[in-house]
């Protein structure tokens, strides 16, 4: 069974943060509910979000079945 993590950046080019998530479902909901919050504070003037999975080979990004990342495939951009 895969892993999966969110990855987030805020005011880039810092580094990044991780969540881990149960599935790209879940972690779609954890960014929406990241960038509504992240946009009520005022220090934060920028972030980019994603999603990795990890099936035992290392971490990459996740891309659905027709190419299409967590932002695309769930809307959020």
């Amino acid at each position: 069974m895969p892993n999966y993590r969110v990855w987030y950046v805020i005011n880039p080019p810092n580094d990044p943060f991780y969540q881990t998530v149960g599935d790209p479902e879940t972690g779609a909901n954890w960014i929406k509910w990241e960038i509504y919050r992240q946009a009520k504070i005022e220090r934060i003037w920028g972030n980019a979000f994603g999603l990795e999975v990890d099936d035992g080979s290392g971490w990459t990004e996740w891309y659905n079945e027709v190419g299409e990342d967590v932002n695309e495939a769930f809307g959020l951009e």
